[in-house]
């Protein structure tokens, strides 16, 4: 018979590689259990970001609507225009998110005639989600272009 000595060197060999492909397929499965939750909270605060920013521009152009419709059958159609924007802006105040409302109510208005059409202005304002230790903050430039019927168009 011959030498089996280097049998049992290859055996074990094929054995430690067997144990080395297990344990290394099981880390990775409770890798991915452990991600997966992270995940989900990550896309949930991202959703909300996203959500808070796209609210904010809808809210904006909601109220240059209303504020329009107040101030249009009025003597002085841009300083009505501007109290009754203040007067929105202080009825739906959410000062957690974003910097929007305080904005309009306390900064001066820079708002613009180009024929019939009026151009509104607002710098700077911030949009912020924060959540365990991640935080989000993005500033952006409003600026609306309307007419005494009816907002025209929204830029961000």
């Amino acid at each position: 018979m011959l030498n089996r000595k280097g049998h049992v060197g290859t055996i074990l060999m094929v054995l430690g590689a067997i144990v080395l492909v297990v344990t290394t397929l099981f880390s990775f499965s409770i890798f991915s259990e452990i991600t997966g939750g992270e995940k989900i909270k990550l896309n949930y605060f991202i959703s909300e970001f996203s959500f808070e920013q796209k609210y904010s521009s809808i809210v904006l152009k909601d109220m240059v609507r209303e504020a329009i419709l107040e101030a249009k059958e009025k003597e002085n159609f841009e300083k009505e225009f501007e109290n009754e924007l203040k007067k929105i802006a202080e009825r739906r105040r959410s000062p957690e998110i974003s910097n929007l409302f305080g904005k309009i109510i306390n900064e001066p208005f820079e708002l613009t005639k180009l024929n019939n059409n009026y151009i509104w202005t607002m710098d700077e304002v911030f949009i912020n989600v924060e959540q365990d230790k991640s935080y989000i903050e993005r500033k952006f430039n409003f600026k609306i272009e309307f007419n005494k019927s009816q907002t025209i168009s929204q830029g961000l």
